[in-house]
């Protein structure tokens, strides 16, 4: 009986289920349906865009394309009118360059014959003073027996200051401006001789500084480093406190230095930077206590 009362329970029950069963089955079709949807939806407009990218992509693609062609083209077109420029130019060029030599030859050439034509006339400029002294001796008998000249002094310095001797045709601004011109054309001995009567004739005159201080150079430049610091000293003593007095200072320091006599290089320096600060010649002095290993402001070494 109980059997039979359950058999009938699971009868009535089995429908029910049933249906339920397919209520859902069929909502989950449903549901299916409308993913599927979204799915293509997503998927169309997925495709779309990559095709609008795609397009994009293309058309950057074609402009860089055309882009690099009017590069080349303008590339070709620039190399064309540089090749141009530089055939049409090569001509003209090697033409000035020609030119150029000739001139610089000529120049050359010019340069040599007024050296030439400056020692033509220093040659006679000497010979004139050579017959000038033989008149003036002429003129003026030699001294009575016993009577002495003033002997010169260092480095060409007149010690007396006297100007016995002197032919009376000599001319300063002459004098000087020879000495001058043959000092700088490197004609050092006829420059020595023209300096030496200047600052023997003319002592009290505006460039006898000057002349006494060309006198100490030359003799550096020949080596003769003993009379040039003679000579400077002369500079120092004889026309005190002139436009020359620094250098004169700087050039006896050199002359000593090279004389091997460092200490007393380095006093000269060490006087022109103290006394002299704003002037070249300090500069230089500054730069040879340096190579001495000294410091600007002490007499000592640097360790």
């Amino acid at each position: 009986m109980k059997a039979k009362s359950v058999f009938l329970v699971l009868l009535m029950t089995v429908p029910a289920l049933y249906g339920q069963k397919k209520e859902q089955f069929a909502e989950m079709q449903r549901d299916i349906a409308s993913m599927q949807d979204d799915i293509k939806a997503i998927q169309s407009a997925q495709t779309e865009k990559f095709t609008t990218l795609q397009t994009l992509i293309q058309q950057a693609l074609d402009s860089a394309n055309r882009a690099n062609t009017q590069m080349a083209v303008m590339s070709d077109k620039q190399q064309s009118a540089l090749k141009d420029l530089q055939n049409s130019a090569t001509v003209p060029i090697a033409t000035l360059n020609s030119r150029l030599d000739q001139m610089a030859q000529s120049f050359q050439e010019l340069k040599e014959t007024i050296l030439d034509m400056n020692s033509r006339i220093s040659k006679m400029d000497a010979k004139i003073q050579d017959l000038q002294k033989q008149i003036q001796i002429g003129a003026n008998p030699a001294p009575a027996p016993g009577a002495t000249a003033a002997p010169p002094g260092p480095g060409g310095m007149a010690s007396s200051g006297s100007s016995a001797g002197c032919p009376a045709t000599l001319q300063a601004d002459t004098t000087y401006s020879n000495a001058r011109r043959d000092y700088t054309a490197g004609s050092y001995d006829l420059a020595m001789q023209e300096f030496s009567d200047y600052v023997r004739c003319f002592p009290n005159t505006q460039f006898a500084p000057n002349a006494q201080f060309y006198i100490g150079d030359i003799f550096y430049k020949k080596g003769d480093y003993d009379t040039a610091v003679k000579a400077f000293d002369a500079v120092i003593t004889q026309f005190p406190e002139n436009n020359k007095t620094a250098d004169s200072h700087y050039m006896k320091g050199n002359s000593l230095m090279k004389l091997g006599q460092r200490d007393a290089a380095a006093k000269e320096f060490r006087l022109v930077v103290s006394k002299y600060p704003d002037s070249d010649a300090a500069t230089q002095a500054k730069a040879r206590l340096r190579e001495l290993g000294l410091s600007t402001g002490s007499t000592h070494r640097r360790k």
